[in-house]
């Protein structure tokens, strides 16, 4: 992430638009209309506003190209961050201030990092999960 050279989310969406299922279509057409907004919206929060499963915002994040929603929530925060870097830092998602204490960042960033990870949860297969559970507690070990 870090260094990397900013996405051009609207082109990827452009690119792949007229090829994508009609709900993965819904999905890309939301995140073009406010990419800024969505930065800032947990998978179910997308899912919710694009009207389609959380499975499906996955999906589409990967046909643009990301490893998975996390991936696309980052490049929609870099993409807002660079269209508004001179209104100052982004709420929520990069809202760390220069005037903030280390205390301060801290508690910002552990408070993003949980968000992330609730996210993540939020879209883990428990059955998937369970099944792959006891096919290594089944397995032969060396």
């Amino acid at each position: 992430m870090g260094s990397e050279t900013p996405i051009d989310l609207g082109a990827r969406i452009a690119a792949v638009l007229t090829h994508l299922p009609p709900a993965e279509r819904r999905v890309a057409l939301v995140l073009e209309r406010d990419p800024a907004r969505m930065a800032h919206l947990t998978v179910n929060e997308l899912a919710s506003e694009a009207g389609t499963s959380t499975a499906t915002v996955v999906r589409t994040a990967k046909s643009l190209g990301f490893h998975g929603y996390p991936q696309l929530r980052y490049a929609l925060a870099v993409q807002a961050g660079a269209a508004s870097a001179a209104e100052g830092p982004l709420p929520g998602v990069a809202d760390v201030a220069e005037g903030d204490s280390v205390g301060t960042i801290v508690t910002k960033l552990a408070v993003f990092e949980c968000q992330q990870i609730m996210a993540s949860a939020e879209i883990v297969s428990t059955t998937a999960l369970e099944a792959t559970a006891r096919a290594l507690a089944a397995a032969n070990r060396c």
